[in-house]
């Protein structure tokens, strides 16, 4: 939050990826409750599932969505590397980078792919560096920004194989 000059971070627990179909998936609500334990002590950080009421898995929905019905809050969509090297097979991804302020949060063994996939690429000149990204809320899209952050290889299917966040029965 301090590094980012944030009030508040939005955890949008999804009901799906379309990406990754096939998947198993806890359903939200469980997702929900493991993200508020998580969080338990930020109370900066909101937790919420309304995309399941919106009726769409793809982001620039729910971008168009929020601009929308909050349409003072200046808000930044917050991803990981591992996303950004493979964004371009988002839905209308290139709305996305044109709707919305990007902070891309490096991942493990994810910087290089990030860093080269084709939609850094496309979007290589609206980059600032990571010692700017406080500045994302005042900037127009697009705009984004890479930042280094402490690395950890844990992933939300690693926590569930551990038994921290159990599957749902189908």
């Amino acid at each position: 939050f301090k590094r980012l000059g944030l009030h508040q971070v939005w955890w949008l627990v999804t009901p799906g990826n379309p990406l990754k179909v096939g998947v198993p998936l806890p359903d939200v609500d469980e997702r929900m409750d493991v993200a508020h334990t998580l969080t338990a002590t930020v109370p900066q950080i909101k937790i919420t599932g309304f995309e399941v009421a919106l009726g769409s898995p793809f982001t620039i929905d729910t971008v168009t969505f929020l601009k929308r019905r909050y349409p003072l809050v200046r808000f930044v969509w917050i991803m990981g590397g591992d996303n950004l090297a493979q964004f371009h097979r988002w839905w209308r991804w290139r709305a996305v980078f044109e709707s919305i302020p990007i902070l891309v949060m490096d991942r493990p063994d994810a910087r290089l792919r990030a860093l080269s996939s084709p939609a850094a690429g496309t979007y290589a000149h609206a980059r600032i560096a990571q010692a700017n990204a406080k500045t994302l809320t005042k900037l127009a899209p697009p705009i984004w920004s890479y930042i280094s952050i402490p690395l950890s290889f844990q992933s939300s299917t690693a926590i569930r194989a551990k038994g921290l966040m159990p599957l749902s029965s189908v």
